[in-house]
């Protein structure tokens, strides 16, 4: 009678059984006199005949599974095994009804039994589960079938009014993104399957397909489905999309996994997020799991919460089932997708950017995260392992000091700008301003504390002086601005130097770079040996490579702090110490009278410091010519150029015809300087320098040289220009006026060497 109540479990069903044992078959039990396979069924069949039933049909749900479970035994397979063929073929004919079984297999003995079985022994124990299968006809249900199964079982409407108010609002819940419809369907599946299991996704009814086959289910998919809906009957609304994330909770509760490994990765998998996960969620969000039942389910920080967790949840399912298409080669895009609707962006479609950027920051903290190196839409994964790097960090922690610190923050920076990071006061620093190769002089340090004197560059190259995103207690960046007001009531004529100021760094900030710091040591050269010996090789590599990804992760997160604290981005603002936060136009500082500096406009540290630098060399060289960026300024060109400049002098009016080949560098060379002008076919000579240097002559009555020519270059206001480009102009002027000129008494005459 208890048993026709409610469908009981397999305990409830091993306890039912057991009364049924102590209260009516005593005598069996304590004489263990239980019949066979055999005789048992014969005897229900001759049970149901005289009760006057036609036929006895058996459900074996689970019969399978519990072979399935024993799978790695042998010899338990080959002895129980053979009984089903009993449920079809009987030894003796005193059945007098007929016995009909269905026997549910839910995955394939041959499968399970993996590598436990060998050669001769597998082909053997293949062909043996071959016959036991052609003892019984085969009903293939496929995972397609779920869905209208579903649709009856569990998603059946209340009402046809539920039914329309459903209709319309997966219409209006379909008119999402294609690309996000793309990653909901599947391959396999197309909208109309979707409106059949609708509020869940082809892409869910996939990963839970995949997790029943890993689990020993004593719930099947249907009780999954509706467990998810009952729980979330008070906040879920019609036209929300279930998120894959939210299976996670309900497969990995209470059910054995079919394997020892599969076991050990649910393992690991429930660990990892109960240990850290779990606790990086709370912090971020300053509330707690336990909090949110004393929430609104509307409440915006429990959303967040909950939003956030999901898609940790799909990370973990991800690496659980990695065969699940749906979870194959996730990315921040995919994974946005799978939990559609819980990541809110103000610019529709950029929803993978803010889960790319929460990756990312988790990473940091996570070594078992990885992010792919693709720049725009990188794979993200979880890598389960049960190796416990922050031991391994935790014992290193000597390496952790505000030197080893401000070492690496110095490396980051100049790796950042190309530069290799040699000792030394000054580092030279090579750039590309308007096509023509500079220098200046890059220095990292502290400016609260440099002396005075310091603060000018020993050279006529910009001095660029980079200072630290963190001080001594006590001291901000307030104080290193102060001693840049110093500098100029000291020296009101100013220097060539620009002082960058950045913001600090916050105390997590810091944390993150010390545990950076740490794993750099643990890494180098000899050192991880010494941490990692009591592991075995196996967990060695693991840890080898997760600590290579959280340092990886760990300085991609530093570099974007970077940008923050030196005013090139506001993306991470947490990251700093709102106590020690300056404003935009307090990072950049010219040690020059007049100057005001524009904050860099740049993706990234080299790019600002590449616009910086611009604003300085404009100021100091306005008259400078605007050449394209990828043009060839070298002897050679310049030469070529000379070349039809000298041409044009003889020719009629300076006005020559010129070769298809050579017009681009006249063009791009000759105008800019003011040399002459390249039309469609004909160069036309101009007299801009002559007429200005003749000028000149004219003015200081001295005999022109070539170092008054270069001075006249830069005026009235400054050009800047490189020798080379100097000397492009000096010999075109030569050849227009048929001259020569003299320095200390030496001739120099406008031939092809002096391009040199």
């Amino acid at each position: 009678e208890t048993a026709l109540k409610a469908p009981p479990r397999s305990d409830e069903k091993t306890r039912l059984v057991g009364a049924l044992v102590d209260t009516f078959f005593s005598s069996v039990r304590s004489s263990n006199e239980f019949v066979d396979l055999d005789e048992g069924l014969s005897i229900m069949s001759r049970h149901a005949a005289t009760l006057g039933y036609d036929a006895v049909i058996l459900f074996l749900d689970e019969l399978i599974l519990w072979l399935a479970s024993r799978a790695a035994d042998v010899q338990f397979v080959n002895r129980e095994g053979p009984k089903l063929a009993k449920l079809v073929e009987a030894e003796k004919s005193d059945r007098p009804v007929p016995l009909i079984s269905f026997v549910a297999r839910q995955r394939d003995l041959k499968e399970l039994i993996g590598d436990n079985v060998t050669g001769a022994e597998y082909l053997s124990f293949s062909d043996a589960l071959d016959w036991w299968e052609a003892r019984f006809s085969t009903i293939k249900l496929k995972d397609t079938n779920l869905p209208a199964i579903a649709e009856k079982r569990v998603l059946r409407p209340k009402s046809e009014t539920a039914r329309s108010l459903i209709d319309d609002a997966f219409e209006e819940t379909a008119r999402i993104r294609e690309e996000v419809m793309n990653v909901l369907l599947t391959r396999q599946s197309d909208r109309a399957m979707f409106r059949k299991i609708y509020p869940f996704s082809p892409a869910f009814m996939d990963t839970l397909v995949a997790m029943s086959f890993l689990l020993q289910r004593e719930r099947t998919a249907l009780k999954v489905m509706l467990q998810i809906l009952i729980e979330q009957k008070d906040t879920m609304e019609l036209g929300e999309i279930i998120p894959v994330g939210d299976l996670f909770d309900a497969v990995s509760e209470g059910d054995e996994a079919v394997s020892e490994e599969i076991r050990r990765n649910f393992d690991h998998a429930k660990k990892l997020y109960g240990e850290k996960f779990k606790a990086i969620l709370e912090s971020e969000h300053q509330l707690t799991f336990d909090d949110l039942k004393k929430l609104a389910p509307n409440d915006p920080n429990a959303l967040a919460l909950r939003n956030d967790d999901r898609l940790i949840k799909t990370l973990l399912l991800a690496a659980l089932a990695p065969n699940v298409a749906a979870l194959k080669d996730v990315t921040a895009a995919r994974l946005a997708a799978l939990n559609h609707g819980t990541i809110k962006s103000p610019v529709p479609g950029h929803e993978s950017r803010i889960v790319l950027t929460k990756c990312k920051n988790w990473a940091a903290k996570v070594g078992q995260i990885k992010i792919g190196d693709e720049p725009t839409n990188p794979t993200v994964s979880i890598q389960l392992s049960g190796v416990d790097t922050e031991g391994i960090i935790e014992q290193a922690r000597s390496f952790d000091n505000r030197g080893n610190r401000i070492r690496k923050i110095r490396k980051l920076i100049f790796q950042e700008f190309g530069i290799e990071d040699k000792d030394g006061l000054f580092l030279e620093y090579v750039f590309y301003w308007r096509g023509t190769k500079r220098v200046c002089h890059i220095k990292f340090d502290n400016v609260r504390e440099l002396p005075l004197d310091s603060l000018r560059g020993n050279s006529d190259n910009w001095l660029i002086i980079i200072d630290r995103p963190f001080d001594d207690p006590g001291f901000g960046p307030k104080d290193d601005t102060a001693k840049l007001n110093d500098f100029m009531d000291e020296f009101p004529e100013g220097a060539r130097t620009m002082a960058i100021i950045p913001s600090f760094l916050s105390g997590q900030a810091q944390k993150e770079l010390g545990k950076l710091v740490i794993i750099d040591e643990v890494l180098r050269g000899e050192n991880f040996s010494a941490f990692t010996g009591h592991l075995t090789p196996a967990d060695r590599q693991s840890a080898k490579s997760l600590l290579e990804n959280q340092q990886r992760q760990l300085t991609q997160q530093m570099i974007r702090y970077l940008e923050n604290a030196y005013g090139i981005s506001t993306t991470h603002a947490d990251a700093l110490d709102s106590s020690h936060t300056i404003e935009n136009s307090e990072h950049f500082h010219v040690l020059s009278p007049d100057f005001d500096m524009l904050p860099p406009v740049g993706a990234n540290l080299e790019k600002a410091l590449h616009h910086l630098l611009d604003q300085v060399m404009v100021k100091q060289f306005p008259e400078h010519p605007v050449f394209d960026d990828d043009i060839n300024l070298g002897p050679a060109t310049l030469k070529k150029v000379f070349a039809e400049i000298e041409s044009a002098t003889q020719a009629p009016e300076g006005r020559l015809a010129v070769e298809t080949a050579k017009r681009k560098d006249l063009r791009r060379i000759a105008m800019p300087l003011k040399l002459g002008y390249m039309g469609d076919t004909h160069f036309l000579l101009e007299h801009v320098w002559k007429d200005h240097f003749s000028k000149k002559e004219a003015e200081h009555g001295d005999p022109i040289t070539v170092g008054g020519l270069r001075k006249w270059m830069d005026e009235p206001r400054a050009m800047g220009l490189p020798k080379p480009l100097q000397n492009l102009i000096i010999m075109a002027f030569a050849a227009q006026t048929n001259r020569s000129f003299y320095r200390s008494n030496i001739p120099v005459t406008p031939d092809m060497a002096s391009l040199e």
